[in-house]
Parts: structure tokens; C-alpha cells; sequence
């Protein structure tokens, strides 16, 4: 009978190649002998025959026993994958892992991650640029005449605010000549008019500029009108995502343990952000809208037009404002009750109004709000940080990449790995269970 042997043919054992050539040559198998493992008796041999082809199947030559000089037994073992190439490709199983295919989304868990990682910042321009603790502007709510509720809200810059609370620490409110202007004073109290004041990191001073009244009294001096049309004032950042540096290996390393990102933005703090919303956009776009009447802040982030991120906080620092008063209606009345007292015979009580006359003439302090903190705004700032954690390199060449997908394997290439393999082929059971064995710990259709 006739085989065809090949010389110095190389091929992984996991393989489905094919060899090209070889040499015919006449031989007789040595009895008894196995189909799977047979035993060729060749006379004329080379010990660089290492691959045979017998009979529409093809065998490793798994070692040589040299009986002459001239005659050696060829001990062989069937190479499944070659010998049923066509079937194999033919066949279409689920691919856990393949070389030349492969699904970005699909996380690889085949390789380590490394401790360390790069960081990348985006920084977010509108809203960081537009905050500063050096500069910025008020709000003061006044209870006034020329409001819609009774309260008015002026915006103003320092400048202002200082003009102001010199006016407010002036003798003259009345145009009363008649009564004192420390009377005047006592019977007007400005702090009365004041609701808040609060301070800014931003401008806040648009609109029109109008006079000041507290109650119906002109302070004369001016303030950027605050009312429904200009009450919010609003931030906007459209920001493109940077992406995880070892991208090219799957999408997946954009997301979640691969990927992290922390949101700072001021008085909101910071916090941590699942990665897996940016996955399919890699863009954001984060909303901050302040209510300039109670200083309350929205921070909204959404990507994909899907809301990623909302938190509330106060974004204004109150101011506090004071004045020192003397209260002479007082004394002057615990007097009058004095002498009414000394009048009686109550000579104690007397001297107990005395002594209340004259601590209610002590200057008395009126003081409006409460100190706030612009820490904040000094040790924080409004960016968004994507730390990415590397993974180890990969060999994709024999190891491939996460597919998971019902695949044709003649469309594949390089190395495959398929999960619960049922092929069907006219071979025996031992060599279906060959066939599978290798499909289902990876191969290669070459």
C-alpha cells in the first residue's frame, strides 16, 4: 500500500494545518496494528519523515524503531484536527475567545491588573473660570417698598456693599429736625429692613441698576435689581472624555474596575461616578444653576442624554453685618418708673431701675446673618479625574480576546476557544472526543 510522508513539517499539536507536498512511497503495515495508531513497516526510511497521510486521515509520527539498516516501523497516532479540518470549519459553536474576532464590551478577566495608574483631569472652564475667591459680588434681600412679596434682592459689588453699610452706620435717616439724630436711630433701625446678605464667587450683578430703599426710606445708594427674569444664574461644560490608554484591547477597560472617576466641583464635594454611563457616549455635560434668593446650587451631570449625576448644595457664603446702637427710649422710661417708685416710699425698687437705666444705656450691637466659610472656593476646584488602571500585556496570538458569540469557525482564524463543543463527524467516538477536547481549551484553525 501507498502513503504520502513529509519531511521536517512543523505544526502546534492544537492545530488544524495542513501540510503541502510530500512523497509517495510503498509500505506495509505491521499486524496486528490500530487505525488510530498504527504502525508503518517502511523500507528505505528518513529519520526526517515526521507526518504521515494514510487513507484520507493524517498521523503525527510519534516515534521511529529502526529494525535494518534499511527498515524502520513508523509508530503513528491520528491528528484529528487535520484530518477533519472540513468538518470543523464547517461547524458553528459558541466562541468564548478568538484572535482575529473579538467584543470590546466583553470584560477580559484573562489578565492581571497592575496597582498602578495614570490620571487624566478634565477640567470644567465654564464653572471653574467663573469662580474665584478673590473677587466675586453680594445679594442683599431688603424688606422694601418697591417690591412685588414685600422683599427685594439687589445684586452688588464690593464697592457697593461698602457704600452701603457706610449709610447704614450714618446718623441722618429721618429728614426730622425736631427729634435727635441718635433718636432718629433708635426709632429706625436699619438691620430691621436687612433679610440676608450673602456673597458670591461669581458676578452676579446684571439687570438694571435702581436705588436702594430699606421700608420706604431712599438709601441712595444703587443695586443690580434681582427678580424672576435674572433670579437664576446658570453654568454650562460640554466636555469629550478621555479614554482608557490600552482602548484597543476592548471598551470594556472604560468602564468599572478599569476605570474611575470622581466629580469636584466646590461646596458639592466630591464624588465618586460609575464609569460604565460613559462607556458608549465618552462625552458629558454638567449643569449648575444657582438660585441667587437662597443661594442654593443644582449640580447636574447627564450623558447620553441620561441624568448620570444630581446633587443639591449652598453655594453662597452669608455675610454678617452690624452696627452699635444706643437705646435712650429705655432708660428713659425705666427713669420715669424710678421716680414714680421714689415717689411711693419703694426706695429698693428706685434703685433697681437705676441700675436697669443704666444698662439699658450701654451701646447695644444689632447684627444681621452669619459668618461663612469661603474655604471651598480656596481648596477645592471643579474638574472631573479619570484614573485608569493598566493591565498586564496580552498575547492575542494565543490567547485571543473575549468574543462570546455562535460563530461559523471557517470565519475565524488563529487561535479559537468554543464552550460545550457538540460536532458532529463520521470518526469514532474517541476522536469526537478529541475534537472537542481541543475546541473547548483553544485551538488553532489555520
Amino acid at each position: 500500500m501507498q502513503i504520502t510522508v513529509y519531511s521536517d513539517f512543523k505544526k502546534r499539536r492544537n492545530s488544524t494545518k495542513l501540510p503541502s507536498g510530500g512523497t509517495s512511497i510503498d509500505c506495509v503495515l505491521k499486524a496486528p496494528t490500530s487505525r488510530l495508531n498504527p504502525t508503518f513497516v517502511i523500507s528505505g526510511f528518513s529519520l526526517k519523515w515526521n507526518y504521515i497521510q494514510w487513507d484520507g486521515k493524517f498521523y503525527y509520527v510519534d516515534d521511529i524503531v529502526i529494525v535494518t539498516n534499511d527498515i524502520a516501523n513508523f509508530m503513528c497516532s491520528v491528528d484529528v484536527l487535520a484530518t477533519y479540518k472540513t468538518e470543523i470549519g464547517n461547524d458553528s459553536e459558541y466562541v468564548t475567545r478568538a484572535a482575529s474576532a473579538f467584543d470590546g464590551n466583553v470584560c477580559d478577566m484573562q489578565y492581571p491588573t497592575k496597582s498602578q495608574y495614570t490620571t487624566k483631569v478634565e477640567r470644567l472652564t465654564n464653572i471653574a473660570n467663573g469662580m474665584s475667591v478673590n473677587e466675586g459680588s453680594y445679594v442683599i434681600g431688603v424688606k422694601s417698598k418697591d417690591s412685588y412679596n414685600g422683599v427685594a434682592f439687589y445684586g452688588m459689588y464690593p464697592i457697593d456693599l461698602y457704600q452701603l453699610v457706610e449709610y447704614l452706620y450714618s446718623d441722618v435717616w429721618l429728614d426730622a429736625t425736631d427729634i435727635t439724630k441718635s433718636l432718629q436711630k433708635i426709632l429706625i433701625d436699619p438691620f430691621d429692613y436687612i433679610v440676608s446678605v450673602n456673597w458670591y464667587p461669581f458676578d452676579v450683578c446684571t439687570g438694571r441698576s435702581e436705588h436702594i430703599y430699606f421700608g420706604y426710606w431712599d438709601s441712595h445708594v444703587s443695586g443690580y435689581r434681582i427678580d424672576s427674569s435674572n433670579r437664576m444664574k446658570s453654568f454650562t461644560d460640554i466636555l469629550s472624555l478621555p479614554h482608557h490608554p490600552q482602548e484597543a484591547r476592548g471598551n470594556y477597560l472604560n468602564g468599572s474596575p478599569y476605570t474611575q472617576v470622581y466629580l469636584t466641583c466646590f461646596t458639592f464635594g466630591r464624588v465618586a461616578l460609575d464609569p460604565n454611563v460613559f462607556l458608549n457616549t465618552h462625552q458629558c455635560t454638567v449643569y449648575l444653576d444657582v438660585d441667587l434668593y437662597t443661594g442654593i446650587g443644582m449640580l447636574m451631570m447627564t450623558s447620553g442624554g441620561a441624568c448620570v449625576h444630581v446633587a443639591s448644595a449652598t453655594v453662597s457664603v452669608p455675610i454678617q453685618l452690624s452696627q452699635v446702637k444706643n437705646d435712650l427710649l429705655t432708660p428713659l422710661l425705666s427713669a420715669a418708673g424710678g421716680g414714680a417708685m421714689l415717689a411711693t416710699g419703694n426706695v429698693l425698687g428706685f434703685a433697681s431701675n437705676i441700675g436697669n437705666a443704666i444698662m439699658n444705656a450701654m451701646p447695644q450691637i444689632s447684627s444681621i446673618g452669619c459668618v461663612g466659610s469661603v474655604a471651598p472656593y480656596a481648596s477645592l476646584d471643579a474638574d472631573i479625574e479619570f484614573r485608569f488602571y493598566h493591565i498586564l500585556d496580552e498575547d492575542l496570538a494565543t490567547m485571543g480576546r473575549p468574543l462570546c458569540q455562535v460563530k461559523r469557525i471557517s470565519t475565524l482564524s488563529g487561535f479559537v476557544k468554543c464552550e460545550n463543543v457538540d460536532i458532529i463527524i463520521a470518526g469514532t467516538p474517541n476522536e469526537k472526543q478529541q475534537i472537542v477536547d481541543y475546541m473547548e481549551n483553544g485551538f488553532f484553525y489555520e
